[in-house]
């Protein structure tokens, strides 16, 4: 007895890890198939035209002056420390120190520079500085 109790517990043991699997599959199967579609339909709100005319009257009385940028791909070396860019190197001033990622857990890598400004160089809006980089 003993000596062929070995492998029908092995073949209970896979039997059993068979039907598991095949348990867990059936169930997930069914629970696909049983959540409802999306039947209902979104309706669209189409504005009257007094609606319209109230939000463009806001826009108007909140509205500020803008600059409308376009990025210009430029040849790598054409642009200089000082010009206005998205990306590339920053202009810092001597002695300050470059910022870098203060989140303990990472690896305090440098900061990427996403945008440069140097005003003197943009046409002048009113409210905005007329030389200076941010």
């Amino acid at each position: 007895m003993r000596e062929n109790a070995a492998p029908f517990f092995v073949v209970i043991g896979i039997a059993v890890v068979v039907i598991l699997t095949l348990t867990v599959w059936i169930g997930r199967r069914k629970a696909h198939k049983t959540v409802p579609a999306q039947t209902e339909k979104v309706r669209a709100y189409t504005l009257t035209s007094e609606e319209r005319q109230a939000c463009f009257s806001v826009l108007e009385q909140t509205a500020l002056p803008y600059l409308k940028l376009t990025a210009v791909r430029k040849p790598a070396g054409s642009v200089g420390l000082y010009d206005s860019k998205f990306g590339g190197a920053p202009y810092l001033p001597p002695g300050f120190a470059y910022p870098h990622n203060r989140n303990p857990k990472s690896d305090q890598k440098p900061l990427k520079l996403l945008a440069q400004l140097n005003f003197a160089r943009l046409p002048s809006l009113p409210g905005f500085p007329k030389e200076g980089i941010l």
